[in-house]
């Protein structure tokens, strides 16, 4: 008696919101859930739930478009994936494979070795990504012309094996010296921004330094009190709202 073969369906993805508006996707692979952050925002109530997607009274809104073709890309992305690999990979090697395909994640082999040649394919590739803004990759930006500057000012050179506890002593010092006078938080931002960078590069098999692992390659954020803070769906709405007829409140926006 011949077994009878099972033939599984391919992934069904669902879209769905976290927190007050980040796009996730989830699915399931190999009988294990699997979730994927997407890089878009929207307000909760300018989604559709039931039809996982943006309310059809906002079609036309160039954000809205772009979060359409791009959650249209993923699902495609998905199903093809699986069409080609079947259930062959783990959850996590699958969600990976995912993100390349998407272009949210560059392959390993794809990026430059070299500290400020990584950098820089690295802004390149996250200005591509949808939906981002100046305010997401303008600190990146801003360390990779601070790092510069801080080679030519102590006549260093930098690369990823060469970051470690004197770099950072060094670097803070610099970058609290006049005629930077760094805020303690900018100081903190700019760290932050390095380690992102380093893990990113980590994860590719660009370098072996860890030490952007240990807790103590930060430098402290201070609680500040006379800063007016907005909300998310309050930042998304000065990000979206129409300046074309006053360029100079555009480019201040953007700033």
């Amino acid at each position: 008696m011949h077994k009878r073969s099972i033939t599984r369906r391919p992934p069904s993805p669902r879209f769905f919101l976290s927190g007050k508006g980040n796009l996730n996707v989830r699915f399931s692979y190999s009988g294990k859930r699997v979730f994927i952050a997407l890089n878009h925002f929207i307000l909760p109530e300018d989604w559709n739930d039931k039809r996982q997607s943006p309310k059809s009274s906002l079609r036309g809104r160039k954000d809205v478009e772009r979060i359409l073709t791009d959650l249209e890309k993923m699902e495609k992305a998905i199903i093809k994936l699986y069409q080609d690999v079947g259930e062959t990979l783990t959850p996590e090697q699958f969600k990976q494979e995912i993100l390349y395909r998407v272009g949210a994640e560059d392959r390993p082999g794809d990026m430059p070795k070299d500290l400020h040649g990584y950098l820089n394919a690295f802004i390149v590739t996250y200005k591509a990504r949808p939906g981002v803004s100046r305010t997401s990759w303008g600190k990146f930006e801003a360390l990779q012309a601070h790092l510069k500057q801080f080679e030519k000012d102590t006549r260093q050179t930098l690369d990823f094996e060469t970051i470690d506890y004197k770099f950072k002593e060094d670097f803070a010092s610099w970058m609290f010296a006049p005629p930077r006078n760094f805020a303690n938080n900018n100081a903190a931002k700019m760290m932050a921004a390095l380690r992102q960078i380093m893990r990113d590069a980590y994860r590719k098999k660009v370098h072996t330094n860890v030490i952007q692992e240990d807790r103590q390659f930060i430098i402290k954020r201070k609680p500040t009190n006379s800063k007016v803070r907005l909300t998310v769906p309050e930042l998304y709405q000065i990000e979206h709202f129409d300046f074309s007829d006053r360029p100079h409140l555009e480019r201040a926006r953007d700033l």
